[in-house]
Formats: structure tokens, sequence, C-alpha cells
């Protein structure tokens, strides 16, 4: 992308109180450790949020990169975080610099879609990633179209757009998914390597089934999307059993694509990472202990654990989302529903909260700025 030296780009404001204020001084060396991007929501005012960069080893607010309204988009990749506004606008931020820049200021022919027999699409979906080869900075935007009436399979189309010093940007036309994509959950996709992956959206009923874990791939490089889907690493290990979409998640870890299966019955998180994505092979990395993680496991599994998708039920809690592997071993999560920030040492089976975000907060993605 054009670099933050970009005559285009204009400063973004930190807020750095004092130390005693909860947050580090703007003069601190770089950070060493991935910087949680999170959106703090005003719980008088749900349509405002306050996002955040959290050093995730130990919970401390860096830096502060301003309000973020109802109805947008965000992600992080590499250094950099993407907003995509309502209205299609593209805001790419560099917390190491402050410096910000709006590529796309006028709406692309998809983000407002027609209603179809009184039934409107949901809003345009989009994702960011890095493409390591050619060091470019993409855009991925999915468009959902109306189904015609329930239980009808929905089509999906695509668009992508390249972050450069090119003028003028445009969103440009990109093969569609071979099957429908989930990519409305942060947990629901993850970018590795220049490989955006997705979960796949449940079947309609007798629209035939497939695998609960499966993969599919798009390359943010070539732009288009993988030919076929990837197997997950239940279904690959034959472990797939009556496991179900919302017990799954996707990450990047260490660089590699990561699924994190909760196993509610088994009493742990099992964490897989994929180390060949062309013969689909994976490899169980972590198996955290449910009651080590989350609040409320300490009794015995529930009959339907976690089938209808509560983050916070019955007392427990119920999902933690991998979010990275520190230097020393230990693994970052976030505990969706409550806000959590824990960070789990595998070593001696201990798991920390470092912070507290709240429950109206959301995940946004992960940032390597160096922030001074």
């Amino acid at each position: 992308m054009g670099s933050p030296r970009s005559p285009l780009l204009t400063r973004v404001t930190f807020s750095a109180p004092a130390s005693d204020g909860g947050t580090l001084p703007a003069t601190r060396s770089p950070r060493a450790v991935p910087l949680l991007v999170v959106a703090v929501y005003d719980a008088a005012d749900l349509s405002h949020a306050d996002v955040r960069l959290v050093d995730v080893s130990s919970g401390v607010v860096v830096a502060r990169l301003g309000g973020l309204s109802s109805g947008g988009h965000l992600g992080a990749a590499g250094g950099l975080v993407c907003l995509v506004s309502a209205k299609a606008t593209v805001r790419v931020i560099d917390p190491a610099t402050g410096a910000a820049t709006n590529v796309v200021g006028a709406a692309a022919p998809g983000d407002t879609a027609p209603a179809h027999n009184g039934r409107r699409a949901r809003p345009p979906l989009h994702v960011f990633g890095h493409v390591p080869a050619t060091g470019e900075y993409k855009v991925l935007r999915i468009s959902a179209a109306a189904a015609a009436a329930p239980g009808q399979s929905q089509s999906q189309s695509c668009e992508i757009l390249t972050i450069g010093d090119r003028e003028p940007q445009r969103w440009r036309p990109a093969q569609g998914p071979p099957a429908p994509v989930a990519a409305a959950a942060y947990r629901s996709k993850a970018v590795s390597r220049g490989v955006a992956h997705f979960l796949l959206l449940p079947p309609p009923p007798h629209h035939g089934a497939t695998e609960c874990d499966a993969v599919a791939s798009f390359d943010l490089g070539a732009e288009a999307w993988r030919p076929c889907l990837l197997r997950g690493p239940l279904s690959s290990s034959g472990r797939a059993g009556d496991a179900f979409r919302a017990h799954l998640s996707l990450a990047e870890l260490d660089g590699f694509l990561a699924a994190a299966h909760h196993d509610y019955r088994g009493g742990c998180v099992d964490v897989w990472q994929l180390t060949d994505l062309e013969q689909g092979a994976w490899s169980r990395t972590h198996s955290v202990r449910l009651a080590s993680v989350l609040r409320g496991w300490g009794g015995a599994p529930p009959d339907e654990p976690g089938r209808r998708g509560r983050l916070v039920a019955g007392g427990r809690e119920w999902l933690a989302q991998p979010l990275a592997v520190l230097d020393d071993g230990r693994v970052a999560l976030w505990v969706e529903g409550t806000g959590s920030l824990r960070v789990y040492d595998p070593k001696t089976g201990a798991c920390t909260e470092v912070a507290d975000m709240g429950r109206f907060s959301s995940l946004i993605g992960l940032s390597t700025a160096a922030i001074e």
C-alpha cells in the first residue's frame, strides 16, 4: 500500500493518559507483542464505540484509534487497521505513526442490495488481509443476495480492492465462493499467509450436507477462491462426531491457520494448526481444559452444550477464541460474551485474566504495529 509517508495521510490522535490511568505513555519503546484491536461500545449508546489497542500479554491499553459509528466494519492485518464505513468509505490507519487515509470515497454498486419479494439482503461483509509475496493489502467484500424464499440457498458475490498508490481506487468483481461462507463473526474467518479462510454457512434443510468443519479459502494474491473446500481437522481425523459449527472457530496463530474446537462433553478446547495447505494436513498443538479458561465449568458437562450458540448461559461462559501464541509459549484467548482477555500457560495449566473489556465489546483483530 501507499506508506504512511504519503501526502494523503493525516494524523490520528492517540490518547495516552498517565500510567496510573491504565495506559502506557506514548513515548514507550516499540512493542514486541501482538496488539489486540477491540471496539468497546458505550452501554448508553451502542451506536458508538471506542477502538482500542491492547497488549495481549498484559491487558494494558497502548493506544486509542478514536470512535466507530454503527454500520462500520473493522479489520486488522500486519501493522495496519482498516475501517469500512456504512457508506463504503475505506479508511486505513497505521497505529505506529497515527497516519490514516481514505482509500475509497464512493459507494460501490453492491453496497445497497435490492429487495427481492420484500426480503432485503444483509449488508456486505469485509475482510482485510495482507499478501506477503507482494506486500499488498487487500479488502475482500462479500455480498449476499436476498433469498427468494425461506430455506433457499443463499447466493454470494464478491468484490476486491487493493490498497495502494494507484488512483482512483475502485472495487473490482471477483469470483464468488464455492459454497456460502460465514463472515459476520470474527471467529468464523481468518487470514493466513495471504489466504482468507471461512467456515461455511449451514446448508438449508434437504440441500445435502457438508462437513461441519469444512473451510472455503480465497487467495488474496491470485484474487480467486481455491477450487476445493479444505477439510477441517475433525473430519480429516474422523473425529467430527456430533460437533456443530457453533463449537468451531478459526484463527491465525504463528502465521498459520488454526481451528479451535470446543469439546464441551470432553471438557477441553482443542487447537489445531494447518501445517500444509496443499495437502490439507492438520496437527493438534494445544488441548486446553475448559475449566481453566472459562467460568462455570467445575461441574458435569451439560446435555446439549452450546448447540444454540449462546455465549453466556446457565452461569457458564461458552467460547474462548485463541488470539496469539506468545514468545514464552503462553496462549492469549478472548472470551466472547464477557469481553475478557485471558492468558493460558500450557506448562502449568494456569489461566490469568489480564483485561476485562466488558460485555459491550467486540473483537476486531490483531495488529503487529510498533507503538512508540
